[in-house]
């Protein structure tokens, strides 16, 4: 990952999992808010972690992976 691009991944596949775990998160917890709560809010919160931020930033990252892939890793 490179420092410049703070919300991409190293692969592709890895970003999209993270937006599947993230948005399966998001709707899971819309879905049991009523009933549980703080259950809810965990999931938010993991959501958040696994996406690196909002919904907004997971998709500026995943415009940056798409756009860094293909190019050789920088050299540290």
């Amino acid at each position: 990952m490179n420092n410049d691009y703070p919300f991409t991944s190293a692969s592709l596949a890895e970003h999209l999992l993270r937006g599947l775990l993230g948005f399966g998160a998001i709707i899971a917890a819309l879905l049991s808010g009523a009933e549980y709560p703080l259950a809810a809010l965990a999931l938010f919160v993991l959501a958040l972690l696994v996406m690196r931020g909002c919904p907004s930033c997971w998709t500026i990252g995943l415009i940056g992976t798409c756009r860094l892939r293909g190019r050789p890793a920088p050299k540290d």
